[in-house]
């Protein structure tokens, strides 16, 4: 980490617009902010978006610090506001999927082939319930380590 008053500098200065004072606190903070991200999504592709999200936030935000509490934890602050904004459009979208999901079972066919939606869509979840099952097989016969790595990479 670095000094208090090194910090102090660089804050002055990100607030007068200099671009490259606030480099310099993002290098200091974003390993640490990609961290939180990447806990609150389980996603390294959200928490790398969530990560750039909170940092453009911040510079914008930044007249709005007061220096009562360490920057740090105003940045974490940030962080935590955008993965919860985050959550709530997931949430509202897995809800709007679910809906148009349902709708287009309930008109009983699909446009194309006049194939019964619902035969599909049994299709659909027998294979993914097989895929699932030889997953978990598979990932009940290597160490802990690798299952790890692939709930991360997968």
């Amino acid at each position: 980490m670095v000094e208090l008053e090194e910090e102090k500098h660089w804050l002055e200065q990100s607030r007068q617009g200099d671009h490259a004072a606030f480099e310099n606190l993002i290098r200091n903070y974003q390993t640490m902010i990609h961290s939180l991200a990447f806990r609150m999504t389980g996603s390294l592709a959200d928490a790398d978006d969530l990560s750039q999200e909170t940092f453009i936030r911040a510079f914008q935000q930044l007249a709005s610090f007061r220096g009562e509490s360490k920057f740090s934890s105003w940045l974490c602050r940030v962080a935590v506001n955008a993965c919860l904004n985050w959550r709530q459009r997931e949430r509202r979208r897995a809800e709007v999927h679910e809906q148009w999901a349902g709708d287009n079972l309930s008109e009983g066919t699909s446009e194309e082939g006049g194939e019964s939606l619902d035969a599909n869509t049994r299709n659909v979840q027998a294979a993914l319930s097989r895929c699932s099952r030889r997953i978990g097989s598979w990932m009940a016969h290597i160490n802990p380590t690798r299952q790890r790595i692939f709930r991360w990479k997968w």
